[in-house]
């Protein structure tokens, strides 16, 4: 996919722009509060039908505004599209593909494909499981709406099963209707894990090398998918669903206790590793940056190989704690890939040997393309 051109109106900082980008490399440079975080905030939005940044929509318009609109029109295999967008102040949004309506936010996903590179994605190694998590579901979602429904439902149903247990006790408790919760809850938490698995194995057959050439072969990523439901190392469903059924039966007295379900994807963990030692622990800052970097370039290649079409690949400051060698290798991963590189400067980067790029400058909400002549 080509992102060909981004029109934004009452977005952010931006009154009224539109810019065309390049099919290459498109660098976006300038001082910090300028603007340059949300041209890669319209251009996710437009593919995950939310922000990165926040959760609440009406925080996307200008200040003083009542509503914002910003469009992409876009060329992919089987032609050109355009996705538009328009929120109003009171969370209301609609949006607009190829000018229909769609019905569901999820119905943008794999409509427009990117991929997203952020500083707040550090906490994903740094900080709890939880954030881990939301990053498989995230990534996950865009190349398959199952999983994103099969994710809903069990959402869902583990809200039922929390509200049952917050009021009842043991005494109380109807087990034939626990029982009808707890299919449900396996049906779909199973579907869930495997393929959380599943996204795992490929990732890590991925990043390996990736990881191992930006580091200048001295360090080796792996990322690992942990669930007691999975101790031990059993990938048949059936058995699974034995596992799974056993353990939410032995700890329902518990699960009572604390009016909270204690087992299921919900509460599973991915652990990351440099070198065979836990990356949240023992990684320094470069380290961390740089293995986030490989998880999201990996994403990438899973993304382009799943659907068919390559994702737009957006950086978000990305240069800052790399040294000049580690920029110039990540620049040769990503160069085959459309990609939006936000910086307040592009220090170390060496132009010979990019030949599909321009520079945009960013200042108070006005963009420019630089020219060269």
């Amino acid at each position: 996919m080509i992102l060909k051109r981004l029109t934004l109106y009452q977005f952010r900082n931006y009154d009224n722009e539109t810019v065309d980008f390049h099919e290459g490399i498109n660098f976006i440079t300038g001082k910090n509060a300028q603007g340059k975080t949300n041209i890669l905030e319209s251009v996710y939005y437009a593919s995950y039908g939310k922000s990165f940044r926040n959760n609440k929509d009406n925080q996307l318009i200008r200040a003083g505004d009542e509503k914002c609109y910003f469009s992409l029109e876009y060329s992919h295999d089987y032609g050109s599209s355009i996705i538009e967008v328009k929120l109003l102040q009171e969370n209301k949004k609609e949006i607009r593909i190829n000018y229909q309506p769609i019905k569901k936010t999820s119905e943008i996903l794999g409509e427009f494909l990117a991929v997203i590179f952020s500083p707040d994605d550090l906490k994903i190694i740094k900080e709890g499981p939880v954030l881990r998590r939301r990053f498989l579901d995230r990534e996950i979602s865009q190349i398959s709406r199952n999983y994103y429904h099969y994710l809903i439902q069990y959402q869902r149903v583990l809200e039922v099963r929390n509200n049952y247990l917050k009021k009842h006790s043991e005494a109380t408790c109807d087990s034939i209707y626990l029982e009808t919760i707890n299919e449900q809850l396996i049906e779909n938490g199973m579907k869930v894990m495997m393929k959380r698995m599943a996204f795992v194995e490929d990732l890590n057959g991925i990043i390996e090398g990736i990881h191992h050439e930006i580091s200048e072969e001295k360090e080796v990523l792996k990322i690992q998918y942990v669930s007691p439901i999975i101790k031990q190392k059993i990938r048949d469903y059936d058995k699974m669903k034995e596992v799974y059924k056993g353990l939410l039966d032995s700890k329902l007295s518990v699960d009572l206790k604390n009016n909270y379900t204690a087992i299921g994807p919900h509460r599973d963990e991915i652990n990351i590793f440099i070198n065979d030692k836990d990356l949240k622990i023992y990684g320094s800052q470069g380290q961390i940056r740089t293995a986030t970097l490989s998880l999201v370039i990996g994403v990438m290649k899973i993304t382009h190989e799943v659907m068919g079409e390559k994702p737009l690949l957006l950086l978000d400051d990305v240069f800052s704690e790399l040294d000049d060698d580690r920029k110039n290798k990540l620049l040769e991963y990503v160069k085959e890939y459309q990609t939006f590189i936000t910086s307040t400067d592009l220090a170390g980067i060496d132009f010979d040997k990019i030949s599909n790029f321009q520079i945009f400058d960013i200042e108070e909400g006005k963009i420019r393309r630089r020219s060269f002549q």
